[in-house]
């Protein structure tokens, strides 16, 4: 008895419903990463501002330090002492070879503050150190005086 005659062999459909999936994860993954590097940086700090600053391209392994006017230093949102930073500074040499650091020191702030970071940098063979600063006006607006 014969029911119909064989066809041959269809291909799976494109799994379409699959691929939605991967698209939506990996843009959940983006978007969390992103507002993970918004909130490393302390929005208390005042950043000193420069007319020959830079901008540096952004690498995804960079830790960001914010030194505030107290001396306490912020490493993702957490306060450090100086001692602490020494162990965490020692933990990153002894992982990654040419670890970056930004330095996001309040204009408030000693430079003894930033200097004992420093040394804790050079101590720790870590000296891809980078300074963060805010961009300041190239010239004041019209109608305005400069301070």
């Amino acid at each position: 008895m014969q029911f119909g005659e064989k066809t041959g062999a269809q291909k799976p459909p494109f799994p379409l419903a699959a691929i939605i999936d991967i698209l939506f994860l990996l843009l959940l993954f983006f978007m969390l990463t992103s507002l993970y590097a918004q909130m490393e940086v302390e929005l208390n700090i005042t950043l000193p501002t420069s007319k020959e600053g830079s901008d540096i391209e952004r690498e995804p392994t960079e830790i960001i330090i914010n030194v505030k006017a107290d001396g306490t230093y912020v490493i993702n949102q957490i306060a450090y002492t100086a001692d602490k930073v020494d162990q965490i500074l020692y933990d990153l040499a002894s992982n990654y070879r040419g670890q970056h650091i930004i330095v996001r020191g309040d204009k408030e702030a000693k430079y003894d503050y930033i200097i004992t970071l420093l040394d804790l940098c050079k101590k720790h063979d870590i000296w891809n150190v980078s300074f963060a600063l805010r961009k300041a006006e190239a010239a004041a607006a019209p109608g305005t005086s400069a301070p």
